[in-house]
């Protein structure tokens, strides 16, 4: 039988249990068994690897020392090893740089980007320094301040991206030095009262697709790499209801299906077949799912697609129909108030 090991960040729980999860799941017949959990990490709600087995985990606390936590794999067993702040309130996603010398995070509350080095001999962060940005939006309860809430590189590994949900603004920050260059930094505005919220690139890298978490849009964006300009194309419907909870955004390692997810009100999966030549979107299905799916996942062959449904406590595990992008369940997992899910290289045994 295929295995594929996932790594899930989660919420803290009012009984206390574990934030950090470990499964491994059979491809064909989608069960599930536990390998470890985690206990004593605050509000994991996005992990990432730099490397192996070494896990970052943000510390979603919503308090000015917030901040990053490593951990180590050691005989199969996480091992917390250091923790930094980010001088950040409430870090919601990390990323890691394309030459893995710094990890950064979008810190929400605190409105900033905060960049750690990251040592790869020893697995682990310095102190970071700290890159704010100001501003508010038009919507006076959700935008009263800069929200970071996302960070990205372009392929060619250029800029740094930042969507700002605070104030509509893509912040686009370049790379200087290997590093990313704050003082430099330049602003794509998005319509008001949007609230950018996450971003990908197509594998050409020409083509950019936002999902705006107060609007409910996808915004087609193109990148020229060697004029360094970003333009705004088309804004898509994604969310009719209006919910204000659109959340996450993915495309199929093919380039031919784009995925975005609804909160609140008919939660699930919006489907979009993607033009190749063009980067244009149709809008070809939709997948209800459990409630408020705040990240998903795609396995890099397309085969199968995983859902952290944070308020029915469990991921939702899909077959993908390679052809027409369909969704169908295969099983579920049951994991309290998932918010994040990691996927390692599947093994045939």
């Amino acid at each position: 039988m295929s295995l594929i090991q996932l790594t899930v960040g989660s919420y803290n729980s009012p009984d206390n249990q574990p934030t950090i999860h470990r499964f491994k799941l059979d491809t064909e017949t989608g069960s599930s068994t536990m390998i470890d959990s985690f206990v004593g990490l605050s509000n994991p709600s996005f992990i990432a690897f730099p490397q192996k087995g070494v896990l970052l985990a943000v510390n979603e606390d919503c308090n000015p020392d917030d901040g990053l936590t490593v951990l180590h794999l050691k005989d199969n067993v996480y091992h917390k090893i250091m923790k930094s702040s980010g001088e950040g309130s409430a870090p919601c996603h990390v990323a890691v740089s394309p030459d893995c010398s710094f990890v950064a995070t979008a810190n929400y509350l605190g409105g900033s980007v905060s960049i750690f080095p990251f040592d790869k001999e020893s697995g682990t962060i310095g102190r970071p320094k700290v890159i704010q940005f100001s501003g508010k939006g038009s919507d006076e309860r959700r935008q009263a301040g800069p929200h970071a809430h996302f960070v990205t590189f372009t392929p060619d590994g250029r800029y740094m991206i930042v969507p700002d949900l605070g104030t509509d603004a893509l912040h686009i920050i370049p790379m200087k030095d290997g590093k990313p260059d704050g003082a430099n930094k330049t602003d794509l505005k998005m319509s008001p009262g949007s609230g950018p919220r996450h971003i990908v690139f197509n594998q050409k890298g020409d083509i950019a697709y936002l999902v705006s978490e107060l609007a409910g849009t996808v915004t087609i964006i193109d990148y020229d790499s060697e004029k360094g300009t970003f333009t705004t194309r088309r804004v898509v419907e994604l969310d009719p209801n209006h919910a204000h909870a659109s959340a996450d955004i993915h495309l199929s390692s093919d380039g031919r299906f784009l995925y975005a997810s609804n909160r609140r009100i008919d939660d699930g999966l919006v489907c979009y077949a993607v033009d190749l030549e063009s980067g244009e979107l149709n809008r070809v299905g939709f997948t209800p799912t459990g409630s408020h799916p705040r990240n998903f996942t795609i396995t890099t062959d397309g085969k199968l697609q995983f859902v952290a449904c944070r308020d029915d406590n469990r991921i939702e595990v899909y077959r993908r129909n390679l052809e027409s992008g369909a969704l169908s369940l295969l099983s579920t997992i049951a994991c309290p108030l998932p918010v994040c899910i990691l996927l390692e290289d599947s093994e045939t045994v």
